[in-house]
């Protein structure tokens, strides 16, 4: 294959001017050819280097005119070039805003960083052992115990009785009573009952006088007796008296021919009108009779037709109230008694 050409070399030899020949060059010339061409390595005569010219290819007439030709291109081509890096550079400038913090924010737009995480700085788990306790605690809320509604039920039907009572409304308090004394009393007859609970119950419709709400789980089933107790003013005179409220499951229990609970007639005429201790009630001895004090924790007792509370059982010295209560089927009869113990 034929090597491929110097252009560079070529452009330099055509550039050169050619000398003229010495007189006796072509007579040699001939000579050499008849003597077949073949090389000697004899060396040159002092003839032969006269007859040798150098030429500098880059100081030659000819390579000065051949640089003239194509320095008209080169320039052409380096101003090219130059306004080509003009355009790039005026380019970067304009997006780049002329700070480095806008291109700073080009390269990010070019480029996106990637997501990184943070590490995990959560502590180990402790070592189980017998004396560590791993577990997390259970979720507590905090809920209303159902007895608790049922009490606060009974003593707002309570409270609503004695106010109509209070009031004089007496068809509002016959409204609020159970389906067993609506049973046995009917309005007219309760009407008649008026004057005799306005000097009783009514009274207790006041200011300062506390309540307590105790539950009975009897045979015939569940209910709350609410207390009122305090200071009351009957006939012109104030007297600190007590008054019980039977609440079943429909409304307020007013029993008119319920068990027996009274004081004992020889008792109550020697007391006066101060009870003293002492205190002694009759009991209907059929009766499931239930008793409590000051708000103690009701207790069921065996009367025997006679029920007797001496000084230890009410609680010792002070003004204490007694509430007995006595069932027979669905017939309730509740009695509280302010006794005093000196």
């Amino acid at each position: 294959m034929n090597e491929p050409r110097d252009t560079l070399v070529g452009d330099a030899l055509r550039r050169l001017d050619v000398p003229d020949h010495a007189p006796d060059f072509w007579a040699a010339l001939e000579a050499r050819l008849g003597d077949g061409g073949t090389d000697t390595d004899d060396p040159p005569t002092d003839a032969q280097e006269e007859e040798a010219t150098v030429v500098d290819l880059q100081d030659s007439p000819a390579a000065q005119r051949a640089a003239q030709r194509n320095r008209t291109p080169m320039l052409a081509l380096v101003a090219a070039v130059a306004v080509v890096v003009a355009l790039v550079v005026g380019v970067s400038v304009l997006r780049g805003g002329g700070d480095d913090e806008s291109q700073l924010d080009v390269a990010d737009d070019l480029t996106e960083a990637p997501e990184t995480s943070e590490p995990d700085v959560s502590p180990p788990p402790a070592e189980d052992d017998a004396n560590t306790d791993t577990t997390a605690p259970p979720e507590t809320t905090t809920s209303v115990v159902p007895g608790d509604e049922l009490a606060a039920e009974a003593e707002q039907t309570a409270v609503a009785w004695i106010d109509a009572l209070g009031a004089g409304d007496m068809d509002a308090a016959y409204d609020l009573f159970d389906e067993q004394t609506r049973a046995d009393l009917d309005r007219a007859g309760f009407e008649e009952l008026a004057s005799g609970l306005a000097e009783g119950a009514a009274t207790f419709a006041a200011d300062g006088i506390a309540r307590e709400v105790e539950v009975i789980e009897a045979a015939s089933g569940v209910f709350h007796v609410v207390t009122f107790s305090g200071d009351v003013q009957r006939e012109g005179m104030i007297e600190t008296a007590s008054y019980p409220v039977v609440v079943t499951g429909t409304g307020v229990h007013f029993a008119l021919a319920g068990p027996q609970v009274e004081l004992d007639p020889d008792y109550a005429r020697s007391s006066g009108t101060t009870l003293a201790a002492p205190l002694e009630v009759l009991v209907s001895d059929t009766a499931d009779t239930w008793l409590w004090v000051d708000g103690d924790e009701p207790e069921r007792v065996l009367a025997g037709g006679e029920l007797v509370l001496g000084e230890e059982a009410l609680g010792g010295a002070g003004t204490h109230v007694a509430t007995i209560v006595a069932i027979e089927g669905d017939r309730i009869t509740a009695r509280s008694y302010t006794v005093v113990v000196p």
